[in-house]
């Protein structure tokens, strides 16, 4: 398996590797994007079993170089800043949610139910917990993201078996 717990960290979701080399899908820990082309900035990265990879900004371009990266068996889910370090670091200011005690790990149910994006073998899949239904979009060029709801997105799991339900 590619996509291991502290893939791109060291030891807490802050620390940065210090060799300075791009790693898998030449992604970095902190990493920082130009703003206007930032599709995520500060989000946390997790592999299917829910444990944190890395952090740091995304562009169309590096979810395209994921996507287009990625093996069969293999899953990167997106989680906000909010819900990938503040509910962690404030746990006072989100009693209504609280976060697990594992910022590292906090478990498959939790990146499932805070998943903002799905990335597997060439497709993307942003997730609406909304009820409304919107049509695809290209999020780089050729590369087309469908919109699917939390129980969707477990069955994408599912069906590749990265999860048992």
């Amino acid at each position: 398996m590619r996509l291991v717990k502290n893939l791109y960290s060291q030891d807490d979701s802050y620390r940065l590797r210090d060799n300075g080399v791009p790693g898998l899908f030449g992604l970095r820990s902190g990493q920082v994007v130009a703003s206007n082309v930032t599709v995520y900035r500060n989000a946390g990265w997790y592999n299917h079993l829910g444990q944190k990879i890395g952090w740091g900004d995304l562009s169309c371009h590096a979810i395209r170089r994921i996507a287009y990266g990625l093996r069969k068996g293999e899953a990167f889910i997106i989680l906000s800043e909010r819900d990938s370090i503040w509910r962690f670091r404030f746990p006072d200011l989100f009693k209504f949610d609280p976060a697990p005690p594992d910022i590292l790990e906090p478990g498959v149910d939790y990146v499932l139910g805070h998943a903002q994006m799905l990335i597997l073998p060439r497709k993307v899949f942003f997730v609406n917990r909304h009820q409304d239904r919107e049509k695809p979009r290209e999020v780089a060029p050729g590369l087309w993201a469908s919109f699917i709801d939390e129980s969707s997105l477990r069955q994408e799991l599912s069906k590749r078996g990265l999860l048992s339900v």
